[in-house]
């Protein structure tokens, strides 16, 4: 392995703990003022820590300078969106770009190999750094449609997050969750340039991951791209995915297991030597 270069060194060990220590505050007074303006706080935390500077939303067939048709087509209550996962950010960046106005107003369901689970945003939040074998608790097992009325539904159908460059395979689901009464379906698609704030595994807890976020100096970019679905399927999102880049690659939730537990034995074993 190469030396590490002084200016690597001077700022893993001090910059980046200078860079927290500045706004660790800051995020505390944010993450409060999310419960009671929680969209305008998200922003400024975006802006201000994380170095989100852009979101760029778009709607497929629809000009940017059409900004009454584009926020017609912004998420709404009684919607629910497809979209993939790249990072515990996700769920934040879809509520900024939405027509909503309180996390509570957002469920956010994922597909498990047991059936669809139901979470709150900050459920969802931990579940992103939870272990691969134990992340699908029993108690958030969605048991009605009716607990998604009036609600704007968040929707993952891979079960897990993934590198920003592909999909894994969508878990079967209910065809009926596809075509509930009463709401309409859009597939969104997430990019994040560069990877820095991306998860792909749990690797990290999350306080590792907001020390990595309010240290990092790279300003991120976001593409929010809705794409309308007349008749809502997995096959049609898949599609839809693959033309903005997004392929699926053959690497399930099996075999991503399989993988995190050798890359954690691996990381664990290059330690102990």
């Amino acid at each position: 392995m190469p030396p590490e270069s002084a200016e690597s060194f001077a700022f893993k060990f001090i910059v980046s703990p200078v860079l927290v220590c500045v706004k660790a505050p800051l995020f505390v007074l944010l993450y409060l003022a999310t419960y009671i303006a929680p969209k305008p706080a998200i922003k400024l935390a975006f802006s201000w820590l994380l170095g989100i500077k852009d979101i760029d939303l778009s709607v497929e067939g629809i000009r940017k300078t059409k900004t009454e048709e584009i926020n017609r087509h912004k998420p709404q209550l009684n919607d629910v969106v497809i979209v993939n996962s790249i990072s515990p950010l996700d769920v934040f960046i879809l509520f900024v770009v939405s027509a909503v106005n309180s996390l509570r107003q957002i469920v956010v369901v994922v597909s498990s190999p047991d059936g669809l689970m139901r979470f709150s945003v900050w459920e969802y939040v931990s579940f992103m750094f939870s272990d691969l074998d134990s992340r699908f608790p029993k108690d958030n097992k969605l048991s009605s449609f009716k607990e998604l009325e009036g609600k704007m539904v968040i929707f993952f159908p891979e079960g897990t997050s993934t590198n920003n460059k592909a999909i894994l395979p969508f878990i079967q689901i209910p065809e009926s969750f596809l075509s509930i009464p009463g709401f309409s379906y859009k597939t969104i698609v997430l990019r994040m340039y560069p990877n820095i704030l991306t998860l792909p595994v749990p690797h990290m807890t999350k306080s590792q991951y907001i020390r990595k976020s309010l240290s990092q100096r790279e300003k991120t970019f976001v593409k929010v791209r809705i794409v309308p679905n007349e008749k809502a399927s997995l096959n049609a999102s898949k599609v839809i995915f693959a033309e903005n880049g997004l392929n699926t690659v053959q690497l399930g939730l099996k075999e991503k297991k399989d993988f995190f537990t050798f890359y954690r034995s691996y990381t664990v074993s290059k330690l102990t030597k």
